[in-house]
């Protein structure tokens, strides 16, 4: 989130502070990175360009956790633990 944010990205104007006060205030679990997570990536096929967002798929594959998504080259992974959240 922050590394969005600073980079100024005209579609996330979110301040990633206040994200997470509200993430710890709901009791959301917040998840370790594994090193195998990130050796995984380099598997994956490169729709996406943003090894964040592919690491995030590994994530949540790996730890058998829906992700929810309206971005579209996400979507086109076919994950069946990936959500359109736009339907």
């Amino acid at each position: 989130m922050s590394i969005k944010y600073n980079l100024g990205k005209p579609n996330f104007d979110y301040d990633p502070q206040q994200i997470a006060d509200e993430l710890i205030r709901l009791e959301f679990r917040m998840l370790d990175t594994k090193l195998g997570y990130t050796l995984a990536v380099k598997n994956m096929e490169r729709i996406h360009n943003d090894p964040f967002d592919r690491l995030l798929l590994v994530q949540a594959e790996r730890e058998k956790l829906q992700f929810f998504t309206a971005d579209n080259l996400i979507l086109q992974y076919n994950k069946p633990f990936v959500i359109d959240v736009r339907v």
